[in-house]
């Protein structure tokens, strides 16, 4: 807007911003706060209110004002942010994962929830609670970090009720009511296969970039698995037998684990609506069909299909419907061996 046109919230803006004493985070905050506020009477309430007497910090009153007048459906998603520790760099699927396995993101209508979680960063994100950071060694992957005194604020927002203690010895076997487990970058080898048993009302499992080569058995007695994040897993050779048994897994990331034993048998997981980075190997004895992928239209990322070389009828392709999966951005064909002799099959294939 034209500030010429709006005399009023020009002068009270010039009052809050001698409020803040020229400190940069706290005016980036309550701009990105006022920015969606264009009546007078807002940025005046904003002026007079009490949080201003009650911290001696001047940025960590104006953040206890950004968070006072957060609208009621972000609140608890960001307070729900202090599990993450001071200078952590956090991926935004990581808060929509976590934010919708506690329930913080309720589905509206016929819009999906994924949306929405996504809907509810971006907005957390201009108001300037989050910032972007490039992390060298994790490549394109977007990362954002809080300011530490917004950490501060995200703890005080959630009543201290957030512990960042040793995880998988001190805290999990005691935490029954544990709906969301994020382990991402940690250094896990091995755990104990009963480590699972208790946690029956776990809903989001985040492994990814660990060191683990198997998962425990016990992981298929979470019934209530609904997410579960194994990407960059390098050393992971091998899934329990018994997947079949989450019947609530709607979402399954193995994106970049090249050493994952195929094939998963992904037909059984019923409830699966998101699979990212799916490697397909056809021809052998216990491996896929192109056919068995004409049902799975919710392949998201990349997808592989491996041997080629054992599809010897053209008519078998388009059985695999890839044309339907639209979410797909990368798709990786591969034969193996000379393909001299097959060159026809190849080129229709």
């Amino acid at each position: 807007m034209d500030p010429m046109e709006h005399p009023e919230l020009e002068k009270v803006a010039k009052q809050i911003a001698a409020k803040c004493k020229g400190l940069p985070l706290a005016r980036k905050t309550l701009a990105g706060m006022l920015r969606s506020e264009s009546e007078v009477e807002g940025w005046r309430r904003i002026l007079r209110s009490e949080l201003w007497d009650l911290s001696n910090n001047d940025i960590l009153s104006a953040l206890m004002l950004s968070n006072n007048e957060l609208p009621p459906h972000l609140k608890p998603c960001f307070s729900y942010c202090a599990i993450f520790p001071k200078a952590y760099p956090f991926r935004k699927a990581q808060v929509i994962h976590l934010s919708i396995s506690n329930g913080l993101v309720e589905q509206w209508g016929d819009e999906r929830i994924q949306g929405l979680g996504n809907q509810y960063f971006n907005e957390l994100r201009s108001r300037s609670l989050f910032e972007r950071v490039r992390n060298p060694f994790h490549g394109n992957i977007e990362e954002f970090l809080m300011h530490d005194l917004v950490n501060d604020l995200a703890l005080i927002a959630s009543s201290k009720l957030c512990v960042r203690n040793r995880v998988l010895h001190n805290i999990l076997p005691s935490l029954r009511s544990l709906r969301a487990l994020p382990l991402s970058g940690y250094g896990i080898v091995e755990m104990p296969n009963d480590l699972f048993i208790r946690l029956k009302l776990l809903r989001f499992l985040d492994f990814s970039r660990t060191d683990t080569k198997k998962l425990p058995d016990s992981i298929c007695a979470l019934y209530n698995l609904e997410t579960l994040l194994l990407s960059s897993c390098d050393d992971l050779e091998e899934l329990p037998p018994q997947m079949e048994k989450l019947i609530k897994l709607r979402h399954l990331d193995i994106s970049d684990t090249s050493h994952l034993k195929r094939p998963l048998h992904l037909s059984k997981l019923k409830s699966l609506q998101l699979l990212v980075g799916a490697e397909f190997l056809l021809g052998d004895p216990c491996g896929w069909r192109m056919e068995d992928l004409s049902d799975l239209h919710n392949l998201y990322g990349s997808l592989s299909i491996l041997e080629l070389q054992n599809l010897v009828d053209k008519r078998e392709a388009p059985k695999a419907k890839m044309r339907e999966k639209e979410h797909v951005e990368k798709l990786s064909l591969r034969w193996s061996g000379s393909i001299a002799d097959n060159s026809q099959t190849e080129r229709h294939t």
